[in-house]
C-alpha cells in the first residue's frame, strides 16, 4: 500500500450512519436461449466506505479543500472508523510495537498499513503492519513519535474517492462533505 497520496483523517459525524460495505465488479452474458452466464471482473471483493463528515475548524477545512483540489482523484489512505482500536500502554520514539485493546474482529492485516490519529488534528503516524497478536500490532519501522494511552489505531484501506463530492457550508468554518470511496487493491 505504499505510495498513497493522502490520508482521510477528519472523522465521520456518528450522528449519522458509516456504511462499510462489499462490492463486486462482474460481466453478463446472454444467450440466445435466454440464460445468463456471469463472470468476475475483479479477483476479489472490494470494500466501499461512505459516511459524512463535518469540519470543525479553519484547519480542518483548509487541510479538507487542499486535499480534494490536489489528491481528490489519487489513492486515499481511508481509516476503517468503526475498527477503532486504543492504544493500552504508552507508545514511544522507537518502539517497534503497539499495545491495544484488541484487535480481534477488525480490519488489521499482516502487510496492509494502520494509522495512529492523535488529540491535535493532523497529528498522525502511518505504519505497515508486519505481524499481529491479539492486543498488540508489530512493525517493522520504528516510531517517531510518542503516543500516550487512549490514542485512537485504524485499519487503513487503499481507496478511491467517488467522483463529485459535494462540500455543503454551514459557517464559516464549517463544512459537510459526503465521503464514498472505494478500495483499490492497488
Amino acid at each position: 500500500m505504499a505510495g498513497l497520496d493522502s490520508y482521510f483523517i477528519i472523522p465521520p459525524d456518528w450522528k449519522e450512519k458509516v456504511k462499510i460495505s462489499h462490492v463486486w465488479r462482474t460481466s453478463i452474458k446472454t444467450a440466445k436461449t435466454g440464460h445468463e452466464k456471469r463472470a468476475s471482473l475483479w479477483t476479489k471483493k472490494r470494500k466501499r466506505i461512505s459516511f459524512s463528515t463535518l469540519t470543525i475548524s479553519r484547519e480542518e477545512l483548509a487541510w479538507l479543500q487542499a486535499n480534494l483540489f490536489e489528491s481528490g482523484h489519487k489513492q486515499w489512505g481511508f481509516p476503517l472508523w468503526p475498527d477503532r482500536a486504543v492504544l493500552i500502554s504508552q507508545a514511544s520514539v522507537g518502539d517497534l510495537s503497539l499495545k491495544v485493546n484488541s484487535t480481534e474482529f477488525r480490519e488489521f492485516e499482516t502487510g496492509k498499513e494502520f494509522i495512529l490519529i492523535g488529540e491535535i488534528f493532523d497529528s498522525i503516524e502511518v505504519k505497515t503492519i508486519s505481524n499481529i497478536l491479539p492486543g498488540e500490532i508489530f512493525f517493522n519501522v520504528p516510531l517517531t513519535h510518542d503516543w500516550p494511552v487512549g490514542s485512537d489505531v485504524y485499519p487503513v484501506i487503499s481507496s478511491r474517492i467517488s467522483d463529485g463530492q459535494i462540500l455543503f457550508r454551514e459557517t464559516t468554518d464549517t463544512v459537510k462533505i459526503s465521503v464514498d470511496a472505494t478500495e483499490t487493491l492497488e
